[in-house]
């Protein structure tokens, strides 16, 4: 929106600088007058810099129209560190008042850094002509930010966590040489280490705050943009604060996309352009928080999430100052961490190297409450919960018995309530006078502090006479199939408005499809513990809320095939940790069983959840269907579900048995950036030598009976495809100097293992393919190496095959000796 000349005039704010501010020095204008010329430039058009106008040399000048007439702005910077006295703008005017006179229609616009004097503000006011702005005004009428920044001033005290608020402490980390991550010894404030760093203009590498669920980062978040919008609405030298929130992001999505959402839709700023946010990020005037990274991550794929937080990091310039909030098991491997967070991929090894482009953050770790942080927090949230309308008025007797018995929780398991949110579910559960807290403390865990709190919830609910139409297992019900729907079609985002609501949601209800179906369902969102704000949408308060009770579905059901497919999908690492408590207290086979055939990109921790219900990987597998893909890799694993040295150890055994698709996601799993791999370092070549043994074992096991002796037959069906993936990893054997050797190629086999994943449907999903390349595109085997590894059983027709026929696999003849079996 163009400005009117009119709107140039003094603003009534009086802007209060520094005391460091006010000594007597001039400060050379060119760097005030620069940023004025770029700010005026974007309201009207390029300008005219130091130029002269009736003999005066005047800093800028601009053609503006004024209620349709084309009027000339003259603009004088003056940088001084104190405010402008009356004679400081008296003696301007002096140089100036003959040349407006001259130029009619014309107007002269002060502009300075810290604002005028009461004196010097009467006189601009005395003069028609005369118009003032300090820098921060200005750049406000360019960008209106001033409404959204007091918003966000006013968000940390709005829902009253102002009043039971706990300073958040952190480490910073660091990395030894070797690239261990250690944490420092110090525990600070984390609001204080942010404030400096957001202060000191030399700190400009971005900041990643990390910390495991409801461990307060997003109550952080909001600590930290209220703090940063209070100082820079008393001081506009301060940075402003920006607060992107990427739990929204499910799919990619452009900066400038979520940025014209923010400022357009969410929140209207006047005079909002892309590149206008990007010139003022460039000039060092925000602090832009990210919150909530894995979040976003709960929908991607590595790949995607990598894309994703590339557009993200355009926001990391020079001046700029970027904070990213989030969960760090959103990411599945080292290698995704340092890619992630610190710019760094590996290439050979343990070698790592920087991503060209990527910046380096510097991390905070969170900690969790000490007893004493327990105590405050509870007893300011005790308090606090009396004070809400919704709760009958308790006495302070009350108020000391909940007290007493909120500590004698907490001694129970002090680890369990180191996280605020669970501190807040047990104030709340305590509080309540219906709250019954001695069941609670006979078996204490995360599922039954969260399993209370619903119940606590839902009775208060059906408490009110107008709640009583929905019976507790209906409401229960209601919320449990939108968690479970919002995971599945909204790709994890927390919120929703009741008309995309699917009808297996709707059906929750009593007598769905009559009538009254409209007010039955204001009535299970009005009198759930959904939260509502503008524009009829509705959200889960806390993340973990939705994943407790996406948790609570996949405990309750028996999966079919199919649902195990949905309940891969929505397998967070929150939902993991929940499901975690409930090991060992349900019958894990009839779940491993139906999962034999399922075809699809398993999570890991879905996967390990499967394993761990039935006690371990090995008895998963033998729990398998005959035929099953997933019979092999489970194997492999053995009695504890650690990739690692003692899976890939066991691996070349289980694929010396496999079928060819088994055998593939097998493959997958080993290979460099493989799942089992576990980051752990192995010796390459010799590896190899052991996979290409069980790659000719299996092979040569399938070879039927020979019609000469010049060529190996094999039936066309499963042994074909046998084939086909031990040429793709070995070519020869042929000499290389004196010794026999075969070339070996992770690259082919891998590719086309993967290749016959995709085709049906199978794969671990976040495995870093790209991490092969840190290995020598060729291996060269001694033929007498791979050899001596082959089984027993087959290893003298594979030597005479290799070594006194000097054949390769090339020279294997394909016949159809058998019916063909069915596949499933």
């Amino acid at each position: 929106m163009r400005l009117n000349i009119e709107t140039l005039k003094l603003r009534k704010i009086e802007m209060a600088a520094p005391d460091s501010l006010l000594a007597d020095a001039h400060v050379p204008g060119a760097a005030l007058r620069n940023e004025a010329m770029s700010f005026l430039s974007q309201v009207y058009g390029q300008g005219k810099c130091e130029m002269r106008v009736a003999g005066k040399k005047v800093d800028a000048v601009f053609s503006v129209k004024d209620l349709g007439r084309d009027t000339t702005l003259l603009v004088e910077c003056k940088d001084y560190r104190r405010r402008l006295t009356r004679d400081h703008v008296a003696r301007v005017w002096s140089d100036y008042s003959g040349i407006v006179g001259l130029q009619d229609p014309c107007k002269l616009l002060i502009v300075s850094r810290n604002g005028l004097t009461t004196d010097a503000a009467a006189f601009v006011d005395e003069q028609p002509a005369i118009r003032h702005l300090t820098i921060w005004e200005l750049e406000n009428e360019v960008l209106g930010l001033l409404p959204y920044i007091t918003s966000l001033r006013d968000s940390f005290s709005s829902d009253g966590l102002s009043q039971y608020y706990v300073e958040a402490r952190a480490k910073s980390v660091w990395y030894e040489t070797d690239g261990t991550r250690e944490l420092s010894d110090h525990v600070d404030l984390l609001i204080n280490s942010l404030r400096n760093w957001a202060a000191d203009p030399c700190e400009t590498a971005p900041v990643a705050i990390l910390g495991g669920y409801g461990a307060g980062k997003t109550s952080f978040a909001k600590r930290l943009v209220s703090d940063l919008a209070t100082q820079s609405i008393a001081d506009p030298h301060v940075r402003r604060p920006i607060l992107i929130k990427l739990g929204n992001i499910g799919r990619f999505a452009s900066l400038d996309g979520l940025l014209g959402a923010l400022f357009t839709s969410e929140f209207s700023v006047r005079g909002y352009s892309f590149s206008r946010f990007t010139d003022f990020n460039q000039r060092g005037r925000f602090v832009v928080v990210l919150d909530g990274f894995d979040e976003m991550k709960h929908a991607m794929k590595w790949g995607d999430f990598r894309l994703q937080l590339q557009e993200l990091n355009q926001l990391v310039v020079p001046k700029s100052k970027v904070v990213l909030l989030g969960r760090p098991s959103a990411f599945l491997s080292d290698a995704e961490y340092n890619y992630a967070l610190r710019g760094l991929r590996p290439i050979s090894g343990d070698l790592l190297v920087s991503v060209p482009g990527w910046p380096s953050f510097q991390e905070f770790e969170l900690q969790e409450f000490t007893i004493d942080e327990i105590e405050s927090f509870v007893t300011r949230y005790v308090v606090h919960s009396a004070s809400k309308p919704i709760v009958p008025e308790i006495s302070a007797a009350e108020k000391a018995v909940c007290l007493r018995q909120i500590r004698a929780i907490v001694e129970l398991d002090p680890e369990l309530f180191s996280r605020p949110v669970h501190v807040k579910l047990l104030a709340d559960i305590a509080s309540s006078r219906s709250g019954d807290l001695s069941t609670l403390a006979s078996n204490l865990s995360r599922w039954n502090l969260y399993e209370a709190f619903f119940a606590l919830l839902i009775e208060r609910e059906n408490m009110k006479e107008a709640r009583k139409e929905l019976s507790d297992d209906t409401r229960f019900e209601f919320v449990r199939r939108i968690a479970r729907w919002i995971w599945l079609e909204k790709d994890g985002a927390s919120f929703f408005t009741p008309d995309e609501l699917p009808e297996s949601v709707l059906r929750a209800l009593p007598d769905y499809g009559e009538d009254e179906d409209e007010g039955m369902l204001r009535e299970a969102l009005s009198g759930s513990f959904l939260d509502r704000k503008p524009g009829d949408i509705f959200y889960f308060p806390h993340r973990s809320f939705a994943e407790f009770l996406v948790a609570f579905g996949i405990f309750k059901e028996e999966p079919s095939g199919a649902d195990h497919a949905q309940n891969n999908r929505i397998f967070s690492p929150g939902v993991y940790d929940f499901l975690s408590d409930k090991i060992g207290q349900f019958d894990g086979r009839p779940r491993i069983e139906a999962f034999s055939r399922v075809c699809c990109v398993v999570k890991v921790n879905y996967l390990r959840f499967l394993c761990e219900a039935v006690g371990s990987p090995y008895k998963a597998a033998d729990s398998l269907l005959p035929g099953s893909h997933w019979k092999a890799l489970l194997r492999s694993l053995g009695e504890s579900f650690h990739p690692g040295p003692t899976a890939l150890a066991n691996a070349p055994g289980e694929l010396s048995r496999s079928r060819p698709v088994e055998g593939a996601l097998l493959v997958t799993a080993i290979a460099p950036g493989g799942f089992l791999r576990g980051g752990c370092t192995v010796n390459e070549a010799r590896y190899a030598v052991r996979v290409a043994a069980a790659l000719l074992t299996r092979l040569f096991d399938a070879i039927e009976p020979a019609q000469d002796d010049e060529r190996l037959m094999l039936n066309q069906r499963e042994s074909g495809e046998l084939l086909d993936i031990a040429r793709s990893a070995l070519i020869g054997p042929r000499l290389r100097g004196d010794d026999l050797v075969f070339e070996f190629s992770w690259y082919g086999l891998r590719d086309y293992c993967h290749g016959v994943m995709i085709e049906v449907g199978l794969g671990i999903e976040d495995m870093m393919y790209e991490e092969i390349d840190a290995v020598d595109k060729h291996l060269w085997l001694s033929v007498d190496d791979v050899l001596e590894e082959v089984a027993p059983f087959v290893r003298g027709r594979a030597t005479a095959f290799f070594k006194s026929k000097r054949r390769n696999l090339s020279e294997v003849v394909l016949f159809d000796l058998r019916p063909e079996r069915p596949e499933w």
